[in-house]
This record gives C-alpha cells, structure tokens and sequence, in this order.
C-alpha cells in the first residue's frame, strides 16, 4: 500500500523506449537509456531530489534536425479471428485525413492519412516487436515519402504468452491473414489499394514472401531481406544450435514435413504477382543465403520481375554503414518504380 502513495511518474521527452535502470549508490539518481523515435539511444539521467531529467550523452544524428524526424502513433485494427492486431503507424508529413478502425468499435485515433504509397513493415523473430525506438530506416523511407505501418501480428511478444503462441506449428499462416487485414485496414483510412508494398527481414522475411505468395493481389511490391522461403532446406542447412531452437517453434523435419513443404514460400512461387527485391548476406549463419538463391532462380525461370543485392562481406542482416548506404537508396528507388 505504501510503495503505491511513493511511487512517482517521470516525464520522459517523449514516446518511446527506457531500458537499463540503474540508482546511484545514494538512490538519489537515476539513471537509464532512452530511444524514441526523434532521439537515438542515449543515456538519462533522473534527480530524485530535483525532479529534474538530464541528457548525459548525445548520440550523433549526422546534422540531421531532430525536428525532422517522425514520431508513430499507435493504432489497432481487427483480424480474420476478430482479435485486435496492435502497430505503429508512420506518416509523412503534410497528410491529412482521417482515421477510422475497420470492422471495430468507433474509436478516434491522432492518426492522419490521404492516398499514399505505404510499407507495412513485418518483425522477425517471430518472438520480436514493434516499438517506437530510434528506426533510421524507417525515417528515411518517410524522408522518400511513404507511409509505413510496422506490424505487430501474432507471434509477437508483449501482449501476453496466448498471443505469442498463436502463430505456432500449423498456425504459422493465421499471422500471414493478419498480415492481409492489415491492407483492409489502410484501404478503409484511404491509402492508395494500389500501392501497398510489403517488407521484413530474417522472419520477417518469410512472412514477405507467405504474403505475396498467399494474397499476390495486395501487394505492388515486396521487399525480401535474409528471408526464409522453404522450410526444409532452412531448418537442415541453418546453424545446428538454431535447428534445435526453431523446431519448436516452426515445426520438425522427422514429424512436420509434409507440413512445412506445403507452407514454404517457394511452394507457391509461380502465385507470385508483385516486384521482388531480394537482400541477403553470404555469410548468414542462420538463414543461408541459399534461400534467396532458390527464390531468385525460380522467379527469374518464369520471367517474373526480381532484383537480388547480395553482400559477400554480411552475414544475418546489412549492417555495415557502407553497405547500408549503397542499399537503401537501391530499395528506395526499387520501390519508387513500382510505388509511384
């Protein structure tokens, strides 16, 4: 009873993401990381006595104004299952309209939108989760002018152990439909239907390409990066440390074969409609680049469009700046072609 009368609130300098808390040996300080959408992480500190909060490092945002910088709101949509699906919704600025949840209670939400190109962006993990920390990436991609909504369907962590272990086994593809309700939700609040990209990575990457394959009418592009695209030859040719761990959670070659043929991306290639960038590292431990070789081949033996940047010098993800500086435009300019 008493530690809730003492507890006190400590206004951050904004929404986002505080980690690593840590008292003075005093206890008269507090000290911690903070990442938000306008502030890289850096390290804060509290005065118990004051009430005052310090910035005591200043991470380097290359001369770019943090004025610049866009801040997502949160918004909640309804699936196939009428769960509620929780993201973050990016916008560029100078957007106005307004938001309405589909197939939901009315509720209001500080989001704003007009017909627009938009990224819906999908986690790895699939244990992973969105949240409003420092994301260079996306505010690049709002700099270019898109939308970006960074999903959290389920199989995601932080809403409860139920959630996390919804898109288990055989019901890998219920997160792939969340995915789909997703884009009804956009159509509803007035993005351009005709140009929705999808992307993710590791994971994510694989929930890219189980939606263009499983809804190849949504998307007007895809964005693969060190995605898995057949099961099989994932779970046999990744780390064995990794096998172990992932069977799990995507099933068992000895038991779930016939399984996970039938979910593998590559299975349903020739359903395939929307442009494909494919990225990948040639020293990927975890998901071997074989994967995004498989995929590639198959596109390009029927003609389909694909692009494929491979780094000799990265391994499970780009993330190297000269590498990430030669990419990003790429994926920009790929997105740009078919987007606008």
């Amino acid at each position: 009873k008493d530690i809730g009368k003492k507890t006190e609130a400590v206004k951050l300098p904004a929404q986002g993401i505080a980690g690593g808390l840590e008292f003075s040996k005093d206890a008269g300080k507090l000290a911690f990381s903070f990442a938000s959408a306008k502030y890289n992480s850096d390290v804060w500190v509290y005065d118990l006595k004051s009430k005052s909060l310090m910035q005591v490092t200043k991470s380097d945002r290359a001369n770019i104004p943090q004025e610049s910088f866009i801040e997502p709101q949160l918004i909640k949509y309804k699936t196939f299952d009428g769960k509620e699906i929780p993201a973050w919704f990016y916008k560029p600025k100078d957007i106005d309209l307004k938001v309405v949840p589909i197939n939901s209670e009315p509720k209001t939400y500080p989001v704003n939108l007009k017909p627009m190109p938009v990224i819906v962006s999908v986690h790895g993990g699939p244990e992973g989760q969105e949240r409003p920390g420092f994301n260079p990436l996306y505010q690049y991609y709002l700099s270019r002018g898109y939308a970006v909504l960074a999903t959290n369907v389920r199989g995601s962590t932080g809403y409860g152990k139920t959630f996390t272990h919804l898109d288990d086994v055989e019901k890998r593809e219920d997160s792939v439909k969340d995915l789909a309700a997703s884009v009804e939700w956009l159509k509803a609040n007035g993005a351009d239907p005709k140009r929705i990209a999808v992307m993710g990575g590791s994971y994510g990457g694989y929930m890219t390409m189980a939606a263009i394959t499983l809804y190849p009418d949504l998307w007007a592009a895809a964005v693969d990066t060190v995605g898995i695209v057949n099961w099989e030859t994932f779970l046999k040719n990744t780390s064995g440390y990794r096998r172990r761990q992932r069977e799990v959670e995507y099933g068992m070659l000895d038991r779930d074969i016939d399984f996970l043929r039938r979910i593998s991306p590559l299975a349903k290639i020739d359903k395939i409609k929307a442009p494909l960038f494919v990225i990948h590292g040639k020293n990927d431990p975890r998901v071997p680049y074989t994967e995004a070789e498989q995929v590639v081949e198959a596109l390009k033996k029927r003609g389909a469009t694909v692009e494929y940047k491979l780094f000799n010098d990265e391994g499970h993800g780009i993330s190297k700046l000269k590498n990430r500086l030669e990419l990003y435009p790429l994926v920009a300019d790929f997105l740009d072609r078919y987007m606008k």
